[in-house]
């Protein structure tokens, strides 16, 4: 990506991110008007949806116009594009810093929503019931931990020396390149080049395995809880409830196919040696529209949700048409009503 095909890259992904942050606003802005009015039986949960589908906008916009990301490969590390970048100077590192509290967020609504509708389900069934204290701990320590992350990988920038070393040791043939391109952050896993990295690297490991951990407990305990009360308790609430574990279900598998998935497939293209430059555009390709797959997934995962968007698009289609009835008085004793449909559009 040097030069001309540099400039070439960086005009293609600002017109991409563009577009994907545009279509991205009005399915999410669409997502937030189903939660605030057509949210039906899924009572306070919507709250924690409302605030999932907020940081998602917000997400989007901070992610395809405000930020712009460029990632560098075989680097570890990129360079932003955006206004932030073009027009404020803030750099690239701390421009993450906000990207990652977001996605942490989107996890931490997740968590919490799937923990309280275990506890409600615990309760009707009187088993795995957590006291208050250790939920308010749970809640508490998820909204946290986001916190801390941002705040461990703020100060995990290398410094001018760091950063120098990492070059020259690592890449020496494309030191002058990299040296030239403004705002540009670049991380090692190496504890002697960048031990805040490593440190946060291994934490994050750490982290993710108790989470998935976590969700496992979480979801086997829901599946037994909900087989054993289906028929104690109504239709209407079993649904309810089975509804609100499948929608963490999906949300969680859209994480995974629209994060994990795409860097998964990039680890292994950089350990096979070739070109990854290709395999990073898609790969920020594929996140910038991950909010929108979170809010198709939740429309199509809630009764009340499918009913409003199909009466959304029905009365879009019927405005152009009008209809007038006409009774005909009666004649021989049969009374005869006839309907005329005109239509606007031909």
């Amino acid at each position: 990506m040097l030069n001309t095909s540099g400039e070439t890259i960086e005009q293609s992904v600002r017109i991409f991110m563009g577009t994907s942050g545009v279509i991205s606003f009005f399915i999410n802005s669409f997502g937030v008007y189903l939660i605030c009015y057509h949210h039906g039986m899924i009572d306070d949960y919507r709250y924690y949806l409302l605030y999932f589908q907020i940081i998602l906008l917000i997400f989007d916009i901070y992610f395809s116009i405000l930020m712009v990301p460029i990632p560098l490969f075989p680097v570890i590390g990129g360079y932003t594009i955006g206004f932030l970048s073009n027009f404020f100077g803030i750099s690239t590192h701390y421009q993450m810093v906000f990207t990652l509290w977001c996605i942490g967020n989107t996890n931490t609504c997740i968590f919490i929503s799937l923990l309280k509708r275990h506890q409600v389900v615990a309760a009707i069934e009187q088993k795995n019931v957590l006291p208050r204290q250790m939920q308010a701990f749970s809640k508490m320590s998820s909204n946290l931990l986001p916190v801390l992350g941002t705040i461990a990988f703020a100060f995990s920038e290398p410094s001018e020396l760091q950063l120098k070393i990492i070059i020259n040791e690592k890449y020496s043939s494309i030191s002058t390149w990299i040296s030239a391109i403004p705002g540009i952050a670049i991380y090692d896993i190496d504890f002697h080049r960048n031990p805040a990295f490593f440190f946060l690297t291994l934490s994050i490991i750490f982290g993710t395995v108790i989470l998935s951990t976590s969700y496992y407990i979480l979801y086997a305990q829901l599946y037994i809880m909900l087989k054993s009360i289906k028929t104690r308790i109504s239709n209407r609430s079993f649904k309810k409830h089975s509804v609100a574990v499948i929608s963490t279900i999906m949300q969680n598998l859209v994480f995974a196919f629209f994060f994990l998935f795409p860097i998964l497939i990039l680890s292994v293209v950089i350990l096979t040696g070739k070109d990854a430059s290709g395999a990073c555009l898609v790969l920020i390709g594929v996140i910038s529209f991950h909010s929108s797959a979170n809010t198709l997934v939740m429309c199509l995962t809630f009764t009340s949700f499918r009913k409003a968007i199909l009466s959304f698009f029905c009365n879009f289609c019927q405005q152009n048409q009008s209809r007038t009835i006409t009774i005909v008085p009666p004649v021989n004793n049969l009374s005869v009503t006839v309907i005329r449909v005109k239509t606007g559009m031909h």
